[in-house]
């Protein structure tokens, strides 16, 4: 079944390319596959059909075998006449040829036909015609099959010597025949192991060099992954050398840009502390011009103006004192409790003598405020304090003087409260206290308030954010 069905396949290939030769041949495969199954009708027709495209091919060596299986095939279907017309073609075909062994053959497929027929004589000649003809080409197969069918035709007739004869060098002829055909089979079993170990290299080498070019793949590939990782690690490399090298530079500018700035820092702090020192300079030399002109004056009004103005003046003095003494300052701040404690004790010796008299209740957290709101505080303290001796507790039997300065959130606080008799409510609501206007001035500059209120004497609240 698979040659049969290769043969189709061969065939529909061929008529597909216009090779009218191989179609020929592959027509006569399939009537001699089907000659050989006894399948008589569709060979005479794939037989016939490649005899007339032969005919058309004038291919005499390929016509001559498909009159060889048409001569056959009506001798198994007992059609002598049409037998004998195409083995008679094909023996004349082949002897015309000079083709001995391929006319041995016809000869002994005319033999057969005779036989058939019951022409025992013309068949006997025949035979025997063959076998000369297949002794000559040595054809051990044809020659026992010629022997075998002059055997068939004497069985039955008398005398034995000659079919004894016969059977001996069929016997023999075999034997020759079946040498012959070990031989090649060995033959054919060598072509094969030759071609299957040949198929086998072939597939080996194949296989290698498969293998090889995956080798050689696999190499380039790590060839370019090596190159890739090689380029990557420079390039990060040199990126990492350029950020270093970038890195060091920015380093080095900001060091010069430290110490520029360090430089200027230390030239702003001493001009920061030569300008504290002229102002304190300052201060004291006003502070001294006004005493002066305060022992030269006799009116009660002026000496009490001068003397406010002294206390404002050494109120403002401190200030630059503690920016000039470094344990009681941060960069450009005050520290409250120091500064305003210094500045009570001062109010205090000037405005009161009989201060050991005074019960003075001095509560001052350790604040750091901007040097501009501590000096307005400390003068408005100082207004305060003067307001409260003056008026509050210099007739008074127990004089007592509270100052609080607290700071709450972001607020801070300063309340001045004395013994006093207090302040009429008239004043407070008009704000004619004295010294109420000056107060405000300061604390407008910074967002703060007073207030005032009789509690046992006045209380003075002062508000700023700190």
């Amino acid at each position: 079944m698979k040659a049969l069905e290769y043969h189709r396949r061969a065939l529909q290939i061929r008529k597909n390319i216009g090779y009218e030769k191989g179609a020929a041949d592959s027509y006569h495969n399939i009537g001699a596959v089907y000659l050989e199954w006894k399948r008589y009708d569709q060979a005479e027709k794939y037989l016939l059909e490649a005899l007339e495209r032969k005919k058309v091919l004038n291919n005499q060596s390929n016509t001559v075998n498909t009159l060889s299986a048409l001569g056959r095939l009506y001798v198994a279907k007992q059609e002598p006449q049409k037998a004998l017309l195409y083995l008679n073609k094909a023996y004349e075909m082949r002897k015309g040829a000079g083709n001995s062994a391929k006319a041995a053959s016809s000869v002994y497929y005319l033999a057969t036909y005779y036989g058939s027929i019951g022409d025992h004589p013309k068949a006997l000649e025949l035979f025997r015609q063959a076998q000369d003809m297949a002794r000559t080409s040595n054809d051990h197969a044809l020659l026992a099959d010629a022997l075998m069918g002059e055997i068939n035709l004497l069985n039955g007739t008398r005398g034995n010597d000659p079919l004894l004869e016969k059977y001996r060098e069929l016997v023999e002829t075999r034997e020759r025949g079946a040498i012959d055909e070990n031989r090649k089979e060995i033959a054919r079993l060598e072509i094969e192991y030759d071609v299957e170990r040949k198929e086998r290299e072939i597939e080996m080498r194949r296989k290698q060099a498969k293998f090889d070019r995956i080798r050689i793949e696999n190499e380039g590939l790590r060839n370019q992954q090596l190159v890739g990782w090689i380029i990557g690690l420079s390039v990060l490399a040199l990126t990492i050398f350029i950020l270093f090298y970038q890195i060091r530079k920015r380093k080095r500018y900001i060091e010069l840009q430290n110490h520029e700035l360090e430089e200027q820092k230390n030239e702003i702090i001493h001009l920061h502390h030569e300008l504290s020192h002229r102002t304190k300079n300052y201060f004291g030399l006003l502070s001294g011009i006004l005493k002066s002109d305060k022992s030269q004056v006799r009116h009660p009004e002026a000496v009490k103006i001068l003397e406010g103005n002294i206390q404002r003046l050494e109120a403002m003095s401190l200030v630059q004192h503690y920016l000039l003494d470094d344990s009681t300052r941060q960069h450009k701040e005050v520290r409250l409790d120091a500064y305003l404690t210094k500045l009570v004790d001062l109010v205090i010796l000037n405005l009161f003598p009989q201060g050991n008299n005074l019960k003075l209740i001095c509560d001052i957290d350790a604040i750091y405020l901007d040097y501009d709101v501590a000096l307005r505080l400390a003068i408005a303290l100082n207004e305060l304090m003067c307001n409260a001796i003056e008026h509050g507790l210099v007739c008074s039997d127990k004089p007592q003087l509270v100052v609080s300065v607290k700071r709450s959130g972001k607020t801070i606080e300063l309340i001045v409260q004395d013994n006093g008799p207090g302040i009429e409510e008239q004043q407070i609501h008009s704000k004619t206290v004295k010294g109420q206007g000056l107060i405000v001035k300061l604390l407008s500059k910074v967002d703060g308030t007073i207030h005032y209120r009789n509690e046992n004497g006045c209380v003075a609240t002062i508000t700023v954010n700190g």
